[in-house]
């Protein structure tokens, strides 16, 4: 449950970091939307740097089916995408506003529950029966 709670905290903290940040928004958004030797350095360098706080997370989720580093990427994904539509046109994704405080909350809530959730399915693919 720490190594659960210690990545949901990352990636809560990312996505705050993120919303905060106009000129990290830009970089992201630079590094997918044109290639440069620079931006991909970069790009590797935070790779590099992730890696061992995933590597944690594999044994959790050995012979379980469930690929968690496929998961943090489309939560990830989740949080540039509306940071981005937000900051942007002030717009909404699937009825979340992250400009309105409530949906703000509920946006960073349901970080820690999808990362949680399948937490918990890796444990169960483990149990009996």
């Amino acid at each position: 449950v720490e190594l659960r709670g210690y990545i949901s905290s990352i990636f809560e903290l990312q996505f705050q970091h993120f919303l905060d940040n106009p000129e990290m928004q830009k970089l992201i958004q630079w590094q997918v939307s044109e290639s440069h030797p620079l931006l991909k350095e970069i790009s590797d360098d935070r790779e590099a740097k992730g890696d061992p706080i995933a590597r944690l997370t594999d044994p959790h989720f050995e012979d379980t089916g469930i690929n968690f580093r496929a998961v943090l990427a489309l939560v990830l994904g989740g949080i540039y995408y509306v940071v981005w539509h937000a900051g942007t046109n002030k717009s909404k994704v699937c009825g979340i506003d992250i400009n309105d405080e409530k949906d703000k909350a509920d946006f960073e809530k349901a970080i820690g529950q999808v990362i949680t959730a399948i937490w918990k399915l890796a444990e169960d693919q483990r149990s009996p029966g």
